[in-house]
């Protein structure tokens, strides 16, 4: 989308950094995890190796501090995933639902993709609960 010439799409820096055929050429070649020692349980395992990274790079360079905020939200994809959801009633209706750790002033600490009502790890506490356990969980090593 970043090569579309609408102007709620077009992104100028990257268009002019690179061609879109060769973002997909890049795109087809970069692998993050190793095809033969997936986790089957885990949805984004093709790139949660980098989702780790992030989250570690991220959480190096918190700054502790007394509020934080969770909130989600959606990248919006049109293709075919596991982990697509389809939320009727938002403005992005189709994509990826991404949970935030964030700080009062948005810096991102933490961030996870929601896989689906079987990835729920406390159940006792529900969907939200469990969230939140998730997402501050490396906030206390």
């Amino acid at each position: 989308m970043y090569w579309e010439q609408a102007a709620n799409c077009h992104n100028a820096v990257a268009a002019s950094f690179m061609t879109r055929d060769r973002f997909e050429e890049v795109m087809r070649n970069l692998h993050l995890a190793d095809n033969n020692n997936l986790n089957i349980e885990d949805k984004v395992a093709k790139v949660r190796p980098l989702f780790d990274i992030l989250n570690k790079s991220f959480l190096a360079r918190f700054r502790p501090e007394a509020h934080l905020s969770i909130d989600e939200s959606m990248v919006p994809y049109f293709g075919h995933h596991g982990c697509k959801q389809y939320i009727r009633v938002k403005p992005i209706r189709f994509g990826y639902k991404i949970w935030y750790l964030n700080t009062t002033l948005g810096y991102l600490v933490q961030f996870q993709p929601y896989q689906g009502k079987g990835s729920v790890t406390h159940s006792e506490f529900g969907l939200g609960g469990s969230v939140v356990l998730e997402l501050i969980n490396n906030l206390r090593s």
